[in-house]
């Protein structure tokens, strides 16, 4: 019988059940309060017992489905949605873990919100042995609706990412936007894709935001985000993006915003791919000549264009931001730490202040990340005659390469490498300092009195030193 549901969970999985990641995730779903749902069980390919331990599970919603090998991400998603019946649908991934309540309160909200085309909430962060690291990504002061174009402006003035997994669809909607993208054909995997959708869909219509943490999401170092590099993917969905949207009326006034943000991202992927000095001038300059081709004077000064401005005066570069727009930024409100820290660091910068100015006794240290800002404090670092003994980050794409000739070494070496040094730096942008903390203690082991410290911190120190008041 050819039953309608209200919901398709599409339960996207590949070689996750030896771990007991899949076991978790999948009796999660089934244990939802709300129960007019089918579930698919889309399996790329699996080379473990999967398939036979999937289909232990006598429950009529379950449904498996083996992808022929060769398929990717951008293959379950596009398959998923259009096999699935449901009016909504919502593409769970096997290595988190849904709260009981999470797709009643999904389905409640956009149901009395119709104008809505996807629904997401909050999440918390686990490990991979399923420990609390971080009681929610957020801290929100209650649910969100965010307007036509509202919920890219927000991205781009914060990188206020909402979780794949957490995203419900109305499943036509989303069915006829990606079909712009992909197709309906085994295509080549966009890892940002989440973030073009997003896009395209506030274009068209509200997003919401469950401020409640209604998914526990598993941070570890097989998860696919850590697997690939995130740099040009990026850039690649933005690009795109823009290409079929950039005279839309309703982009317009983002326009800054988004060139900064390309800015970044072409900055990051560039560090990565350039090491010696004269390549890294060289690519900024002519990063910079494309920005300020792009944005007039008076738009430039944006919180997301900052990291990019520390990186030219660092390198010793002309800035592009006017030092009074600057001024003017600094008048508005901050939100988060890492907002914050940039604008302090660039004001320390104009006035002649190192980051590490405050650290008189620091002579080797080690960089927690290997992103943007970890290439920002290497710099920094360099400059004060601190020596980087590396960095260390729990991300496949990029251990065993180099950042400025600073090797990234997986983040379970980091006992073994940290005893020669005086301190680690956190790198993150995100206000996460209790949960990386909590992070490296348990690499430490024996070597927990080993100073961590903030960027943000330094950042915050250095600027009153030559600002005080």
């Amino acid at each position: 019988m050819n039953h309608s549901y209200k919901i398709t969970i599409a339960l996207l999985t590949h070689n996750r059940c030896e771990s007991g990641f899949l076991k978790e995730s999948l009796e999660a779903i089934l244990a939802q309060t709300y129960t007019d749902f089918e579930l698919l069980v889309v399996d790329n390919h699996s080379t473990d017992n999967t398939a036979e331990f999937v289909m232990g599970y006598e429950d009529p919603r379950l449904t498996y489905i083996r992808q022929p090998s060769g398929g990717n991400a951008s293959t379950s998603y596009i398959r998923s949605s259009i096999m699935g019946r449901g009016e909504y649908i919502i593409m769970a991934h096997d290595d988190d873990i849904m709260e009981p309540t999470m797709i009643e309160r999904q389905i409640a909200f956009i149901e009395n919100n119709p104008e809505l085309l996807v629904v997401s909430n909050n999440v918390s962060l686990i490990d991979d042995s399923g420990v609390l690291i971080q009681p929610s990504l957020y801290e929100l002061d209650g649910d969100i609706v965010f307007r036509t174009s509202e919920y890219i402006k927000k991205y781009f003035d914060e990188k206020f990412w909402l979780p794949a997994p957490t995203l419900l669809f109305k499943r036509q909607d989303y069915v006829k936007a990606v079909s712009r993208w992909l197709g309906t054909k085994d295509t080549a995997y966009l890892a940002s894709g989440d973030i073009w959708i997003l896009f395209t869909l506030n274009l068209q219509g509200s997003i919401g935001l469950l401020a409640d943490p209604l998914l526990r999401y598993r941070q570890h170092k097989g998860q696919e985000s850590r697997n690939v590099d995130q740099g040009y993917p990026m850039i690649e969905a933005i690009q795109l993006f823009l290409k079929n949207n950039y005279r839309k009326k309703r982009l317009q006034p983002h326009l800054a915003a988004i060139h900064a943000f390309l800015t970044r991202f072409r900055t990051q992927d560039s560090f990565f791919k350039t090491n010696t000095k004269n390549q890294i001038l060289s690519k900024l300059s002519s990063l910079k000549k494309n920005w300020e081709k792009n944005v007039m004077p008076e738009n430039r000064a944006l919180d997301t264009i900052l990291p990019f401005e520390i990186c030219l005066y660092l390198f010793g570069l002309k800035p592009s931001v006017p030092v009074g727009a600057f001024s003017q930024l600094k008048l508005t409100s901050a939100k988060g730490g890492g907002r914050r820290g940039f604008r302090n660091w660039l004001s320390a910068l104009q006035n002649g202040r190192n980051l590490f100015d405050s650290q008189n006794s620091l002579k080797k240290i080690a960089v927690l990340g290997s992103m943007l800002n970890a290439y920002l404090i290497i710099e920094s670092a360099q400059q004060s005659g601190i020596d980087v003994l590396g960095c260390f980050d729990s991300s496949p794409a990029r251990i065993g390469k180099q950042v400025l000739d600073i090797p990234v070494y997986p983040i379970e070496d980091l006992f073994e490498r940290s005893k020669n040094l005086d301190a680690i730096i956190l790198s993150s942008e995100h206000d996460q300092e209790d949960a990386l903390k909590m992070i490296l203690k348990k690499h430490l082991k024996q070597n927990q009195d080993l100073p961590v410290i903030s960027w943000k911190d330094l950042a915050e120190r250095s600027m009153h030193q030559c600002c005080p008041g």
